[in-house]
């Protein structure tokens, strides 16, 4: 009996311990563990950011977005096009057109003078030859460019100049004057300038200049139809001298306005026609010696014709 008791006092003290034990298993903890989230520092964020980029453009969807960006910038391109063109186009030079008897020029339309080869109304010579060119105006700062308007139409002699029909006037043709097809040429030797105003003294048309003597070349051609205006891009060209010299037709060429002022000519230049001819001068410097010839070829693309004439200078003492 005495042992029996003491087992049974052993079973009550495990099955107290028993229920001590549950009781502080289910007991919450006052201060729970709690997560630690890692602290990046800034390289580490930066190299993040970059990786995230990196796999955006990664496998398809990065081609995807290669590929929008080629077709918008192809579209950009596209649509760029006839801006450029435009801005090329568009000289931005204000036009002033002024008549000779003071009175308000008024026009019922806007007339289109860069893109049609037809002859101007009649009566408008004067106000195209006004017409402001800042080319012309830029060439009209160099004393060389200028001229005696007395000079083109009488020269330094008793020869008169030729007046057209147009109102303009012609440099008087020499009899010595090369006629080969529809072209004209001759010499016209410059005798000088005025010290004050630079105003160019030409000679004699058709007068031999001096060695050393600075010298136009005069080349006259037929225009077909009743053009009063033709441009001088229809015509092409070139003077080469046995002296080494060369210019080119259009680019190197000087035409008068009917105003009567020389100004440096442009392919896009549309020129006088007077009498159903045009103009051009070449300038040539002085040669250094005598029996020089000049070889000059022009093509003319109206008439379909090309004529090559040879000018031998003859120098006068």
């Amino acid at each position: 009996m005495p042992v029996r008791q003491s087992d049974q006092s052993k079973t009550r003290i495990r099955s107290r311990q028993g229920s001590v034990t549950r009781k502080l298993d289910s007991t919450p903890d006052p201060n729970p563990p709690s997560l630690v989230e890692p602290v990046l520092n800034e390289a580490d964020e930066e190299s993040t950011f970059w990786d995230s980029v990196a796999s955006e453009f990664r496998g398809s969807q990065g081609m995807g977005y290669a590929i929008s960006f080629l077709i918008h910038l192809f579209v950009l391109a596209m649509l760029a096009i006839p801006i450029v063109r435009h801005l090329q186009n568009d000289d931005g030079f204000t036009t002033i057109i002024e008549n000779a008897s003071n009175e308000d020029v008024r026009f019922d339309s806007l007339v289109d003078l860069s893109s049609s080869d037809e002859a101007p109304p009649e009566g408008t010579d004067e106000q195209l030859a006004d017409v402001f060119d800042p080319l012309a105006q830029d060439q009209r700062l160099i004393p060389d460019l200028s001229i005696d308007r007395k000079s083109r139409t009488e020269s330094n002699s008793n020869e008169d100049g030729e007046t057209g029909e147009g109102g303009g006037s012609r440099i008087a043709e020499p009899e010595n004057a090369i006629k080969v097809g529809s072209f004209s040429v001759w010499y016209w030797p410059i005798e000088g300038t005025e010290p004050l105003t630079g105003v160019i003294k030409h000679g004699v048309p058709g007068a031999a200049p001096r060695v050393g003597q600075k010298y136009s070349i005069v080349i006259r051609f037929k225009v077909p139809g009743n053009k009063q205006f033709v441009r001088l891009n229809e015509y092409s060209g070139s003077v080469v001298g046995t002296d080494g010299y060369t210019q080119r037709i259009p680019e190197d060429a000087y035409f008068y306005r009917v105003s009567g002022d020389l100004v440096k000519a442009r392919p896009s230049h549309r020129i006088p026609v007077i009498d159903g001819t045009a103009e051009i001068l070449i300038r040539v410097p002085g040669a250094l010696y005598a029996n020089v010839k000049d070889r000059i070829r022009v093509h003319s693309r109206t008439l379909d014709e090309e004529q090559t004439v040879e000018l031998t200078f003859q120098a006068r003492k």
